[in-house]
This record gives C-alpha cells, structure tokens and sequence, in this order.
C-alpha cells in the first residue's frame, strides 16, 4: 500500500495536546497559588528569625541560632506547610491523571474513527477501555509508589534545605535580608518540583492512556509514530523521536515536561506519510540547529562525529522506569575524538 499524508491526523493530534496544554495550565496555576498562601504563612517566621539576628547585631553562629526560639518555629512551620502543601499536591496529580486518562481514551477513538473512517463497520468496533483500568494499569499512580513516597518527603526535606541555606548564610558572613531572600529562594525549590511533577504526571498519563486504547484495538492499530510539536522549546532528543515508528509494546518515554505524542499506524494507512525529525533539523538554519544542539554539540554534529539520533539516550528513572533526554556532549564525543 502507498504512503498517504495525514494532515488532519497532525492537525488532531496538535489540538489535542493544545486542550491538554490548556488543562495543565490550570493546574499549575492551583499550585501556584496554593504556594503562595503557604509562602506567605511562612514569611512571617522568617521575617521573625532575621529580625532576632539583626538585633544581634548580625553577628551570630549557626548554635547560637538553633538555640532561637524563632529559629525552631521556622522549621516547624516549614515541615508543617510543605507537607500540607504536599498533601495538596497528591490531590491535584491524581485528579489531573484521572482527567487525562478518560481525555486520552476519548481522543484516541476520535483519531482512530479518523483513521479509519472509510469502513464503517471496523469503525463501530472500536473500544475504549474504562479509564480505572488503565489508572490501575500506571504503577507511578499508587499511593506506595516511589512519586508519592517523594512526595510525601517534601517537607521534611524543605526543612533540611533551608537549614543548610541558614548555615551557608551564616557561614558567609551575610546579614539578615539576604539570609531571607535566599530562604524565599530556596523554598521555591519546592514549587519547582511540584510544577515539574504535575505536568509530567498530567502528559504521562494521556500518553499511557492513549497507548492502552491503541492496544485494547490491536486489531487495527498496529503501532506508533512518535510525534514532537517542532518549535524552538523541542530538545535535540524530541527532534530525533520524531517521525519514529514503534510497537504498541514501547512507551512513549518522554523526558520530565516533555509534549510529545503518539500518532497510532492503522491497517488502512500501515505507512503514514510523516518526514522524520532528522529530515526536518537537516533543513533548518544554522541558528536554529545551533539553538537545539547548543554550540559544542552542534560544531561536532557538522563534523561528523555523531548522527543526530544519537543524542536520543534512554536514561533510567526511578518513578516512570525510562526517560529519553538529550545526552551531553561527553557522551557524543569521547575525550580526544
């Protein structure tokens, strides 16, 4: 069978992701907010503690400020607030993963009616599984996995943090308002990490979802091209995915925050017309392929010394099992290559 184009399965595709993007927005914007009422209860104690050193005289060793009252209700707080903020945080990743399940089941019968929309009887055999089968089928879901034992960290360990943030301080002879500036910063490690966490679990479980549609209709769907939205935010790795073909047996796994998604390969279009990411990078400019690889890579890919498929390494991960990333370029060119 000849190679057909799939224009509206692309422009799909990227409607798809740009509702998810839409949903996922919404979320982290919860998050923000709910960290910054945390932020503000805190602000207080460590208004409270810089206050009490500079009426030292600014002049105090990190015993003499454990000795603090005010130092000790600090880290009380902060394992208080963060772990709440934690708990918060659990909702939010499971209800964001329940709605990306039951969206991602959706989606894929509409792109697979799309696809095989010139029989209509293979059409009305399409299934779509209950999304609870297919939250109980993701392992980084359950309350004793690894992303929720993480989770369930947080404030124990933002206390830590900023303890060593206080000690630093002290250590370098830095007074009061930076000590609270550079606490401010360092709690915010804790936003960062929750906005990570909760688009990653958001993307990972529509794309899991819509993999687990693509198998329970194996019968017409046999298999996956990987498909990366080709803009300047995409890594190097994403662009050498993209275009890729893959069992059903595979994951589509991305990096933390990554956007790809999965166009499924049918019995009616078995070879999509779909030009690879490497196709794509070879006719971009300089700029933008300097701009993907970075210089060192990029001055190294233009000698020859690796493919750009090649910067695509699969990497383990504790949480989702593997992740594919851009590799440095000590991995690409070893030392006196």
């Amino acid at each position: 069978m000849s190679e057909q184009p799939l224009p509206n399965i692309i422009q799909l595709t990227e409607q798809f992701q740009a509702a998810l993007a839409a949903k996922d927005a919404a979320t982290l914007q919860r998050l923000v907010n709910a960290y910054t009422d945390m932020y503000s209860r805190l602000k207080v104690n460590i208004e409270n503690l810089a206050m009490k050193i500079e009426l030292a005289g600014g002049e105090m060793t990190f015993g003499q400020i454990q000795r603090l009252t005010q130092y000790k209700d600090l880290m009380t707080q902060i394992e208080r607030q963060v772990t709440d903020y934690s708990g918060f945080l659990k909702t939010e990743l499971s209800t964001a993963a329940k709605n990306s399940i039951a969206t991602a089941g959706s989606d894929a019968k509409i792109m697979l009616a799309e696809l095989l929309g010139g029989d209509a009887r293979i059409v009305a055999r399409i299934q779509s599984l209950d999304p609870r089968v297919v939250e109980n089928l993701l392992a980084y879901l359950s309350p004793e996995g690894e992303l929720f034992n993480r989770l369930s960290n947080y404030g124990a360990e933002a206390a830590i943090r900023a303890s060593q943030s206080i000690v630093t301080s002290v250590g370098l002879g830095r007074g009061p308002l930076v000590l609270g500036a550079e606490l401010r910063k360092v709690l915010g490690m804790t936003l960062t990490d929750a906005l990570r966490t909760a688009r990653t679990v958001q993307l990972t479980s529509y794309r899991e979802s819509t993999r687990a549609n693509y198998i329970a209709n194996s019968n017409v769907v046999k298999g996956w091209i990987w498909h990366a939205k080709l803009d300047g935010l995409t890594c190097a790795s994403c662009v050498a995915q993209h275009g890729t073909r893959h069992e059903l047996s595979e994951r589509l796994d991305d990096h933390y925050n990554g956007r790809c998604a999965m166009i499924p390969v049918t019995i009616t279009n078995p070879n999509p017309d779909i030009q690879t990411g490497e196709a794509w990078f070879k006719e971009q400019d300089e700029a933008t392929q300097r701009k993907i690889l970075g210089p060192g890579k990029y001055d190294a890919w233009k000698a020859g010394k690796f493919e750009l498929m090649d910067v695509s390494q699969q990497r383990p991960d504790a949480v989702y099992g593997t992740m594919r990333t851009a590799a440095p370029l000590k991995d690409l060119v070893p030392d006196g290559d």
